[in-house]
């Protein structure tokens, strides 16, 4: 007979309601045996008696499984354990004034004693800072840099007897620095935290500037720290004195440990005399090991379990109850949001908006004034109230602001108000600035908003969604009322108009002519409302194009159709041009893994919102498709992988198993079987024959099974080495070998020969810190670790493995991976860069472009033809990259290894010459045809490195010139240049070709220009040198004229039809640097400082100036006329080329502006075939442009959905919605 259960009777009344309810419920299932209800619910049952027994509310987990075994509503019930667990948490009202834990805030000095578990990083800190003058602590967001500093650094300097100055740049980081670089004391310390904000928040660059210099100073006297987010590393190294200021000073605020996370959670409950129960000890160190942005979330959630203890005791159900890690933070917002009235309400949205700074990668808080709220609204009052009592705003006597990020990722509500129209917040964001700017010069009209900034501003003085303070409306009602009164003037002008021709004109005249008008006014009314609308959507496009090439390219081209502006036009140009990842998205968390199907038609991917999914990717022209989600895990899903063959998918998730997913139609796929590692699961993988799957986990064993039924895997070993977690495994090509990597430091080899018995082959060291990855290529093996270096190894000999090379990187390397044939080596950090290398010979890899990767703590892998590669990181989406035969990105542009100082189109339509920077010792052409082939580069060994480069016109032939020779080059083959013969010549010298090739003029050196007869170019022959001393000259397409530049910037033309007796035709053309002629020898072009002067010279003694071209913001630096003359390309230091239509000389226009140089660009060339231009850059890029509009439209409309209504919508209010692509 099975034991009666115990009377309920002396239960606490919440505890006997409780535990009666789950009697009846077992009741109602047919009283089954505990035993039996042990075998359904996976607990014992002695745990699942004592949670029916009443004297201690079971935790959550037991309570549903009971349920579940018992076939009741899991939803109910978790609802009701809330409820009880609230009923038995201390009712005593929340007071935080001794609370041990800080929540949302970072830890300040006068929370020291709470501060716990960052040791190691806090003594790290100050030996270097005795080291050296000048240290920066990066991290990600959420890793507790703030508190490192605050609570760790600043009470350990101050009890040294250092003088301590804190602040954070703001809007006015050099006037914030003024304010506290005088403060007393002979050993001042000044700790610059947010260091972001220099980027985020000051607008003004020469402010930015001047901080930066005197905050890097060597002679300043005090010492420096600055705590610095980790995405923005790339920032700081734009600045070259505060790069050299963080070379030998850099610390790194990572995830912390196990032990550390169990430091920062007991001790200081231990210090207020209270206790944290072991389970909940263990579930939050699960939870929030390997995160570094977690901290925040779990210092929250541990204050809330602090108003929910029992006793003096943080328990596991006051843990649950409060929503848990992910939960809690959410669940304190809305608790807080609940009780408000809907105008309370409508006013917290709109101080939290503001206290968000849209950004374009990740948003980020925004400290505001009090200017910006209206502090004597009562509601206002109540709402900061409660937004300041549940800590989710920091309020003092100048400003306010979010209490941490975190909030903005970790609550629902507020991401929706950020998602509901993004560009709506950005037009209100500018504004708020530009009202202020507009109230500090006191109200001067030329501040005010009009034309297209004021037809973006406006609608908000009616949007509902929108609360405007005094200023801003004022500002925007001056706006309106001056452009009121311009369109009042100019309709005053177009009465008087019609009165003078009503006196001139018979009635039947003046209504023709009246109607004509009104049309044309109309339809000039309408071009210039859309010209204005195409430049607004054309600014728009610029903005996305970092973060969505493509929507950028399709607003482009939308904007086009609806008005062909210069702007318009170049922001359909720049965008097509950028290369663009593709983006898997969909995923509501940071995405952990992906995985390429073995013939590359799927890829699947795992997230932290406990999901997996499939994606089709079979046409990489095509937006991947979403196939289907794998549902059914309880925790962060941290790895996938596919089974050879492709039919099986396998998981793993932190929720301690493995399952394996029958993926035959992918679209319907079915679990097949789930197994338990005994740990937080890490990795999943499987061999190449799709037998043998390993898993590894938070614990030091890595597990073998058969999977050759995957309905029933077994597990056939037990590989024992490791001292501490394995984050990877992965195996060799053939299979016979498998890789780990721990967090023990070390890289494991293993031989599985013989699954059943494998035997370690070697330990490999060398990293200082975990082991985050470990992945083949070839013969080769590539580690990433948290000690930030990725190393290669040589595996010729698998049991002696040999080091081949540690490439440093400025934060934790995440993860690495080899293309399969083991030439493309990538990698990828906290900092949110996936870096690549040629790794054609590991033992010296040669660094490639940068790219953007979706956010920190990111994995990277190729496809199994090393023709793809997908990275995923802390960002709601993944990304894969087309890798050409070279292993480089696909894109529009190469990099070079120095600066290149000019460009050229070689022979035939597709090769493009370059000529390095003057420390170069190479000419370098490549194919620019698809896909790209690998540049031929050639060496010049001195006295011939080039200087600059000059091609006949046939293309078959190149002059190089430097100090000491003028060369000439057959590069009939551009992959091999031959050497013709060599001019001597003293000085920096420029050379030309005339029109036939045969004819060579070389300027310089102080110098007569010389002219030189190369029909045989291995025997030049000197004609003359009798033309004047010059700084450069060109000889006209078709015609024996010669133009020369003085060294005073004059232009002088030659006759020279006799080469040998040149003769001056006209006086010298004023103010030129440099002439270019177009085809046909008749229009000449010369450039002054900022602009381009068009001249006729039909008449050679009588040269006619026909117009100037304006709109370069810098010097110009280059020009050339395209193939037919009707377009002249220009090149400028303001980072961009510009495109003007020349076809009519004397009425010039502007075609489209060129961006994507970071950097001046110093000289452009046209291809033969006429629409493609080629840009050299100060950025060390070479750049190619296609310039026919309709077919980068046609590209546009073929690679990527046309723009969306909504999207129509946003960008271009009021039109109604007409598909680009149509």
């Amino acid at each position: 007979m099975p034991r009666p259960e115990r009377t309920l009777e002396t239960a606490p009344p919440v505890l006997a309601e409780f535990a009666a309810g789950l009697r009846a419920l077992r009741a109602a299932a047919g009283n089954p045996p505990y035993r039996e209800l042990a075998g359904h619910a996976h607990y014992s049952a002695t745990a699942l008696s004592e949670a029916a027994g009443g004297r201690r509310l079971p935790t959550l987990p037991v309570t549903l499984a009971f349920v579940a075994a018992c076939g009741g509503d899991q939803d109910e019930w978790r609802q009701r354990w809330s409820e009880a667990s609230l009923a038995l948490a201390d009712t005593e009202p929340a007071d935080d004034r001794n609370a041990p834990y800080v929540g949302l805030a970072p830890f300040g000095a006068d929370d020291a004693r709470w501060f716990f578990g960052r040791d190691r990083v806090v003594d790290d800190l100050a030996s270097r800072l005795e080291r050296t003058r000048f240290v920066a602590v990066f991290g990600a967001s959420g890793s507790g840099k703030s508190s490192v500093l605050r609570a760790g650094l600043l009470p350990r300097l101050t009890g040294d007897g250092a003088t301590v100055v804190t602040f954070t740049p703001s809007r006015r980081p050099f006037a914030e620095y003024t304010r506290h670089a005088d403060a007393a004391g002979e050993d001042l310390v000044l700790v610059v935290d947010q260091f972001e904000e220099l980027f985020t928040l000051c607008a003004d660059e020469d402010e930015r500037r001047r901080f930066l210099a005197a905050l890097c100073a060597a002679d300043s006297g005090f010492r420096v720290v600055i705590g610095v987010r980790a995405d923005f590393y790339q920032r700081c190294t734009a600045y070259p004195e505060l790069v050299d200021a963080l070379r030998e000073g850099q610390v790194t605020v990572g995830a912390m440990t196990a032990d550390e996370l169990r430091q920062a959670i007991v001790r200081p409950a231990v210090a207020a005399g209270c206790s944290v129960e072991g389970a909940l000890v263990t579930e939050l160190v699960v939870a929030a090991t390997g995160r570094p942005g977690v901290l925040p979330l779990l210092s929250h959630v541990l204050l809330q379990c602090w108003h929910r203890r029992r006793g003096n005791a943080l328990t596991l159900s006051g843990y649950h109850a409060s929503g848990g890690l992910h939960g809690a933070l959410a669940q304190t917002a809305e608790d807080c949001w609940e009780p408000l009235g809907e105008r309370q309400r409508r006013l917290a949205k709109e101080l939290l908006l503001r206290m968000t700074a849209l950004g374009e990668v990740a948003d980020t808080k925004r400290r505001i004034t009090w200017s910006e709220v209206n502090e004597s609204d009562p509601d206002v009052r109540v709402v900061l109230a409660a937004l300041a009592k549940a800590r989710l705003v920091t309020v003092d006597t100048d400003s306010l602001e979010l209490a941490h990020e975190a909030l903005i990722e970790a609550w629902p509500r507020l991401r929706g108000w950020l998602s509901e129209d993004r560009e709506t917040l950005r037009v209100h964001r500018r504004l708020t600035d530009d009202a202020a700017a507009w109230a500090a010069l006191d109200r001067d009209s030329g501040g005010l908003y009009r034309g297209a900034r004021l037809a973006l501003a406006r609608p908000l003085l009616t949007e509902s969604r929108v609360d405007l303070t005094a200023l801003e409306r004022e500002f925007l009602a001056a706006a309106v009322a001056a452009e009121e009164r311009d369109q009042a003037v100019a309709r005053r002008r177009v009465r008087r108009q019609r009165r003078l021709i009503a006196l001139l004109a018979v009635l039947l005249v003046l209504v023709g002519l009246t109607a004509v008008v009104v049309v044309d006014t109309r339809r000039t009314a309408v071009d210039q409302r859309d010209a204005a609308l195409a430049d607004s959507a054309a600014h728009h496009a610029e903005s996305l194009r970092a973060t969505d090439p493509a929507l950028a390219t399709q607003l482009g081209l939308a904007a086009y159709r609806l008005s062909p502006t210069p702007r318009a036009r170049g922001s359909l140009l720049s965008a097509a041009a950028t290369p663009a990842p593709t983006l898997l998205r969909g995923h509501a968390d940071g995405i952990t893994s992906a995985a390429f199907h073995p013939a590359g038609r799927l890829v699947a991917t795992s997230g932290y919102d406990t999901t997996a999914r499939l994606w089709e990717v079979s046409t990489p022209d095509r937006p991947p498709r979403a196939v289907a989600i794998l549902h059914g895990h309880e925790e962060v899903v941290s790895s996938v992988a596919f089974r050879a063959g492709g039919d099986v998918v396998a998981t793993a998730s932190m929720d301690g198993t493995a399952r394996l997913w029958n993926i035959s139609d992918p679209e319907h796929p079915s679990l097949l079987s789930a197994v338990d590692h005994g740990a937080p699961a890490e990795s999943v993988s499987f061999g190449p024959d799709g037998t043998t799957m390993v898993t590894t986990g938070h614990d030091p064993v890595v597990r073998l099974w058969n999977a050759a039924d995957p309905r029933n895997p077994v597990r056939i070993a037990a590989l024992e080495g490791h001292r501490d977690a394995v984050y990877s495994a992965r195996f060799a090509p053939a299979g016979r070998i498998l890789a780990t990597a721990s967090r023990d430091h070390t890289a494991r080899l293993w031989d599985l020969a013989d699954p059943a018995g494998p035997r370690p082959l070697a330990t490999l060291t060398g990293h200082t810190a975990a082991v985050s990855s470990a992945s083949f290529g070839g013969r080769t093996l590539v580690t990433a670790g948290t000690d930030r270096v990725v190393r290669l190894w040589d595996l010729t000999v698998p049991g002696a493995p040999a080091a081949l090379a540690a490439i440093p990187l400025p934060t934790a390397a995440t993860s690495a991976a080899l293309s399969p044939d083991g030439n493309t080596l990538a990698a990828t950090g906290e900092d949110g860069v996936l870096r690549l290398w040629d790794s054609t010979d590991p033992r010296r890899p040669q660094p490639r472009p940068s790219l953007p990767g979706p956010g920190s703590g990111m994995s990277v892998t190729f496809d199994a033809g090393g023709g793809r590669l997908a990275v995923t990181g802390s960002r709601h989406e993944a990304q894969l990259w087309d890798i050409d035969e070279t292993g480089q990105v696909r894109s529009n542009h190469t990099e070079l290894p120095e600066t290149p100082g000019a460009v050229m189109s070689g022979p035939g339509s597709t090769t493009v010459f370059a000529i390095a920077g003057q420390t170069a010792s190479t000419l370098t052409a490549w194919n620019t045809g698809w896909p790209r082939r690998r540049p031929a580069t050639v060496p010049i060994p001195p006295p011939s490195v080039p200087f600059g480069i000059t091609p006949s016109p046939d293309g078959r032939r190149v002059a190089t010139y430097r100090d000491g020779a003028v060369v000439l080059w057959d590069v009939t083959d551009p992959a091999v240049p031959r050497r013709l013969t060599a001019i001597p010549e003293a000085g920096q010298v420029s050379t030309a070709f005339d029109s036939t090739g045969g004819l060579l003029a070389v300027v310089g050196g102080n110098q007569p220009v010389r002219l030189w007869d190369v029909t045989d170019p291995g025997r030049p022959t000197l004609l003359s040198d009798t033309i004047a001393t010059a700084a450069g000259a060109n000889f006209a397409v078709g015609r024996p004229l010669l133009a020369t530049v003085t060294a005073d910037n004059t232009v002088v033309l030659w006759d020279v039809s006799d080469p040998r007796r040149p003769r001056r035709t006209a006086d010298p053309l004023p103010d030129a640097r440099s002439v270019a002629w177009a085809p046909g020898g008749r229009l000449l072009a010369t450039i002054g400082d900022y602009t381009v002067s068009l001249w006729d010279t039909a008449d050679p003694a009588r040269p006619r100036h026909l117009a100037t071209l304006t709109g370069h913001t810098g010097p110009v630096s280059a020009f050339a006329f395209s193939p037919d003359g009707r377009t002249l390309a220009t090149a400028s230091r303001d980072h961009t080329a510009r495109l003007w239509d020349v076809s009519t000389p004397d009425r010039p226009g502007e075609v489209a502006t060129l961006t994507g140089h970071t950097a001046p660009v110093n000289d452009l060339s046209w291809r033969p075939d006429g629409h493609t231009l080629a840009t050299a850059g100060a950025d060390r890029t070479i750049r190619l442009w296609e310039t026919r509009v309709e077919h980068v439209a046609g590209y546009a409309c073929q690679d990527a959905s046309a723009i969306s209504e909504a999207e129509w919508n946003r960008y271009l209010p009021g039109l109604p919605y007409r598909s680009p692509c149509h």
